[in-house]
This record gives C-alpha cells, sequence and structure tokens, in this order.
C-alpha cells in the first residue's frame, strides 16, 4: 500500500500550476483583475460618499462610516461571489490538468458558475466550523482543518454534495493527517512567506480603508495585491487539488485509469 509523499503532493501542485498558467492561471487572473476592477468602481464611489459624510472626522474614527455604508457589504458580496466563481473554476481545471487534459478559460469559467452555490455552502460550513474549532481551542480547528483538507475538491471534482464532501475528505485523510498538516503547513509557508517579505502595507489591509477615506490608493499596493492575490489563489487551489489527488492514490490503488475517471 502507497503512503502519502510529501514531495510527490508538492511536485504535483507546482507541476500544475506550470502546466495550467495558460489555462488555470489566466482564469483566475481574470477572476482577479475583475475583482480589483468592480472594488476599485465601489472604493471611487466610496470615497465619494465618505467625503460628503465625514467632513471634519478624524482619520482614526472613519471605520464606523465605512461599515456603515452600504457599498462597503457590496464590496464585500462581489468579492464572495468572484472568490467562490473563481474556487470553483480553478479547482476542476488543476484536477483535469493533474488529470493530464487541458482545460479552457471558458471551461472553468462554466464549471466555476455551475458549482456556485455548493462551493459557497461548503465554504460557509467550512469556516463556521473552523470558527466553532477557534472557540473551543486551537487544536480542534487545526484538526477540523487537516480533516476537511480535501473537502472542496471531493466537492467539486467528485460531485460528492455539500455534506458528503466533509465525510468524503474524512474518510481520505484518515492515516495521513500528519503529512497531510504538514503540507498544509507547507502551504501556509508558500502563502504568506511573501507578505513577510514584501510587507502588508504593500498587499493591502488597515492602510487600504485608510486609503479609501483619504481618496488616495497607491498604484504599488494596487499592483501588489493584485499579482500576491493571483498567485495565492493559485498556490492554494493547485495544493488542495495535489492533497485530494494524493489521497485519493494512496487510498483508492494508483492505477492511471481510476485516477484518470476522478480528476481526468
Amino acid at each position: 500500500m502507497q503512503r502519502y509523499d510529501i514531495g510527490r503532493t508538492l511536485n504535483r501542485a507546482f507541476a500544475a500550476m506550470k502546466d495550467g498558467l495558460g489555462s488555470v492561471g489566466l482564469f483566475l487572473l481574470a477572476i482577479t483583475l475583475l475583482s480589483q476592477v468592480a472594488q476599485g468602481g465601489l472604493t471611487w464611489l466610496m470615497q465619494e460618499q465618505l467625503r460628503r459624510t465625514t467632513q471634519g472626522v478624524p482619520l482614526d474614527d472613519i471605520s464606523p462610516f465605512l461599515f456603515s455604508t452600504p457599498l462597503y457589504w457590496l464590496a464585500m458580496a462581489a468579492a464572495v461571489v468572484l472568490s467562490t466563481v473563481g474556487t470553483g473554476g480553478a479547482i476542476w481545471g488543476y484536477a483535469r490538468t493533474m488529470g493530464g487534459s487541458r482545460p479552457s478559460l471558458d471551461q472553468c469559467l462554466t464549471q466555476g458558475i455551475a458549482r456556485f452555490l455548493p462551493v459557497l455552502g461548503l465554504t460557509i460550513l467550512w469556516w463556521l466550523g473552523i470558527m466553532l474549532g477557534f472557540l473551543v481551542f486551537i487544536i480542534p480547528a487545526v484538526i477540523l482543518i487537516v480533516i476537511w483538507s480535501a473537502a472542496l475538491p471531493a466537492l467539486v471534482v467528485e460531485r460528492a454534495g455539500v455534506f458528503g464532501a466533509f465525510g468524503r475528505s474524512r474518510s481520505l485523510t484518515r492515516g495521513s493527517r500528519g503529512s497531510v498538516f504538514v503540507t498544509l503547513l507547507l502551504l501556509l509557508i508558500v502563502l504568506y512567506a511573501p507578505a513577510a517579505v514584501l510587507g502588508a502595507s504593500l498587499l493591502g489591509g488597515v492602510e487600504q480603508f485608510a486609503s479609501i477615506a483619504t481618496g488616495q490608493l497607491p498604484y504599488a499596493l494596487i499592483a501588489g495585491s493584485t499579482i500576491y492575490g493571483w498567485i495565492a489563489a493559485m498556490v492554494l487551489n493547485a495544493f488542495l487539488v495535489s492533497i485530494h489527488h494524493e489521497l485519493v492514490e494512496v487510498n483508492e490503488g494508483g492505477s492511471t485509469g481510476e485516477l484518470t475517471e476522478v480528476f481526468g
């Protein structure tokens, strides 16, 4: 029986990112750029509204006004919709790439839209479970993250259903959870090392809210957050699909035919 191989999982993820750069990568770039355009338009509208409603208000006291404006929540909703479509399409696309196919950009978009509601539902339940785990203690939350690490690919690739995907992930990770934990830890390093090196101010955050209030959004911040968001989306989705691929291979056999049925 094969054992979960961390090196093989990482190599597969990065290979999929490379092979899928012209398809899944372009799809995620389009989603990221579209998100930036939507956020930029709504940001401009928020700037105009905040200028009218916060004249004379100190910058430190701007946040309550920002969170109370409908445009802020519209921007958040737009981000959720685009992120959900991007996640569903990218997971499907990377699974096809690992199966030897070459998905097109429009196929990724079609699959992302088709899987929007299930992916959104699973994501909400996933976050609720993790938050409850953190309320109890950090260790239960980490355990749930590991156990549910293959849930999204199980939902998108295997069409396991929202609740079935959680059970499928629990079953697949059994016996390999230590290795999956290390893989996720490496994923965390890959995702957040650029933020530590480049600085959080370049990638957005609290400073961006202050920029909205003053009407000044640095081009470096916009470019940095766009590039980082694009790369992070590729890395995250490719890693999740590769973890799922490895778990299926370990638990259910490594024959090309069997894996192609799932991933091709």
